[in-house]
């Protein structure tokens, strides 16, 4: 089972780290991947995840070159888990090479070159493209036939027990009904390698497919023609691969964690960028190819599945007043609760603002002694270890400025950190009088202003005031601030 991270975390490093820790913690299962997109952002977070003994599925590859930068990632994993003492036959990864998605890009520019060598080419970019992966793929990891030695890298580390990361060949639905509709995957047979099979492909091969056997290194062992490309057609591992990235990540699926072929409409509470609702029903359509229908089912998300608890977006929650009844009483159990019910992200932060000279660990400490008093769920010291993972604090006054800006510089450490998106709550746990004062200061420092894509929102408690004035007073301070 896959389990990918936040596709808005796909640029940012330290964050897919941070939230890849949390879903495997979160998770917790011997089968489990967690799906990280080759971005430049990502070689690093893989290299790390795969170093602490997380088993990754490597998403989104369509460039030779970046192929090979992700198989360099996954032995440097591989040689730091070595060197922490971790058993490295219980670390899985595969590496997703996109089919289909190379055939319509480059099909549409051998449209537009027109003429009968063009629409000859046509539907045989894709199969190629995987096929010199899985040379590549040979070239370090051996031949099961021993024809291909392994590289020395790879030995040292196949001899301490590792597996080697397999190619897995996915978008193999074919676009082009001209085309044979089982031809990525009779195409793309071959010792060690994945094919991940839409329902409508997999039915196609099991009814009409003829699987000749391996099909990848009887041509990847003779020797090539050189060609010449056509005038502006580019290199399909090259100049076209940034293009699919980019696009294919921000036109798949929204935020979650898809392990099935049923279809679901995702949730409006946890929106993507790139994702673009088409109506009411349960499809939606990809942005780079309008005839191809994306299915997908969120586990985590999903109120319609009761195998998992639904959970919140990547978020966090500042609380103001943070030493008061309502706050120990009420407000830092429910935070609990909703951790051990499985209905909080893995990363979820928690910061306390007032005006107690504590330390990160005093905040700690209270927020467990409220917890143990008033949680109304059984305390779980793993749940609550992975809770204070997240938890700050920032001392000041409302008039403070200092502390403001020590507060921004706290939520922005913890997006890096915890891969809270930039999605953070305040909530005002204070006398209504203090509500417009606070709202200006998060205004002021640029809290009320989150990075694009994401969100922020004042949480006050209502019936407040003692009387129409005070409360519509209240009313206007907090409208001027951070938008709901």
């Amino acid at each position: 089972m896959s389990i990918e991270v936040d596709p808005r975390l796909a640029h940012h490093t330290e964050a897919t780290i941070a939230e890849a820790r949390q879903l495997a913690w979160l998770v917790d299962r011997p089968n489990t991947l967690i799906k990280i997109p080759a971005t430049k952002a990502g070689l690093p977070a893989i290299a790390t995840v795969i170093g602490e003994g997380i088993s990754v599925n490597v998403t989104l590859i369509f460039s030779l070159e970046r192929y090979r930068a992700v198989i360099d990632a996954f032995l440097t994993g591989l040689e730091r888990a070595k060197a922490a003492g971790t058993d490295l036959s219980g670390i899985e990864s595969v590496a997703s090479f996109f089919v289909s998605r190379v055939d319509t890009e480059i099909d549409k520019r051998l449209d537009k070159i027109g003429g009968d060598a063009a629409r000859a080419a046509k539907g045989k970019a894709a199969v190629a493209n995987a096929r010199l992966a899985y040379q590549a793929y040979e070239a370090v990891f051996g031949s099961v036939d021993g024809s291909v030695p392994a590289s020395d890298r790879w030995q040292a580390l196949a001899a301490a027990g590792a597996k080697p990361q397999r190619p897995l060949w996915a978008s193999t639905g074919v676009k082009d009904p001209a085309y044979d509709d089982t031809m990525y995957v009779v195409e793309l047979v071959a010792p060690g390698t994945v094919n991940t099979m839409p329902e409508a492909t997999l039915d196609a091969v099991a009814d009409h497919g003829q699987v000749r056997g391996d099909t990848i290194r009887p041509t990847t062992r003779r020797p090539r023609p050189r060609s010449t490309p056509w005038p502006g057609s580019g290199s399909p591992t090259t100049r076209s691969s940034s293009c699919w990235r980019t696009r294919a990540w921000r036109s798949s699926r929204p935020p979650g964690r898809s392990c099935s072929t049923r279809s679901r409409r995702p949730s409006r509470s946890s929106p993507c960028r790139g994702y673009r609702p088409v109506s009411d029903d349960t499809t939606t359509v990809l942005e780079d190819d309008p005839g191809e229908v994306n299915t997908w089912l969120n586990p985590l998300r999903d109120p319609a599945d009761r195998r998992l608890p639904r959970i919140a977006g990547p978020s966090g929650l500042v609380i103001f007043g943070v030493t008061g009844d309502l706050s120990r009483k009420k407000l830092m159990p429910a935070v609990y609760d909703l951790a051990n019910r499985g209905l909080l992200p893995p990363g979820f932060s928690l910061i306390g603002f007032a005006r107690r000279d504590w330390e990160d660990e005093d905040f700690a400490q209270v927020v467990h002694d409220s917890v143990k008093e008033h949680a109304r769920t059984p305390f779980r010291e793993e749940v609550w270890a992975q809770l204070a993972k997240g938890m700050r604090f920032v001392q000041g006054e409302f008039v403070d400025n200092d502390a403001f800006e020590k507060l921004r510089e706290t939520i922005e450490e913890l997006d890096k950190e915890q891969g809270t998106g930039g999605n953070f709550a305040f909530y005002l746990s204070v006398p209504p009088k203090f509500f417009p004062q606070v709202v200006q200061q998060l205004k002021a420092h640029g809290l009320a202003d989150p990075p694009k894509g994401s969100w922020a929102a004042p949480v006050i408690e209502k019936p407040f005031g003692h009387g129409p004035g005070e409360r519509q007073g209240a009313q206007h301070g907090c409208a001027l601030g951070v938008p709901a």
